[in-house]
């Protein structure tokens, strides 16, 4: 699998890979993908998020900096993303699925 395939699966089929629609259930599954790849296919992908979300570094999570973009409050402390409502949730998926999209064309890692 690449990323390409992620993405593909991760939209299309995200219920065939993860068990629920919780964000952070697809953030575990993104980078257990990175992690079997010794981080080959998101290798920059922080810096990367930090810059197109924020405008500039931070050493919060990615998973975080891109929560923000639906929950400000992931930015400044702790945030229980996992009791966020089902709307919510499926939003931050898209939000990052979308993000790696990016990622992925403007650093043509898709098909790492």
């Amino acid at each position: 699998m690449n990323v390409s395939e992620l993405l593909l699966h991760l939209t299309r089929r995200r219920r065939m890979y993860v068990l629920d629609d919780r964000y952070l259930t697809a953030v575990a599954f993104v980078v257990g993908f990175d992690s079997a790849f010794d981080g080959r296919p998101f290798e920059g992908f922080h810096g990367w998020v930090c810059q197109r979300v924020l405008g500039r570094h931070t050493g919060l999570s990615w998973p975080h900096v891109i929560a923000s973009l639906e929950v400000p409050e992931a930015l400044s402390g702790p945030c229980d993303l996992n009791g966020l409502d089902s709307d919510t949730q499926l939003r931050m998926i898209d939000q990052m699925l979308a993000l790696i999209r990016e990622f992925a064309e403007a650093d043509d890692v898709s098909s790492r």
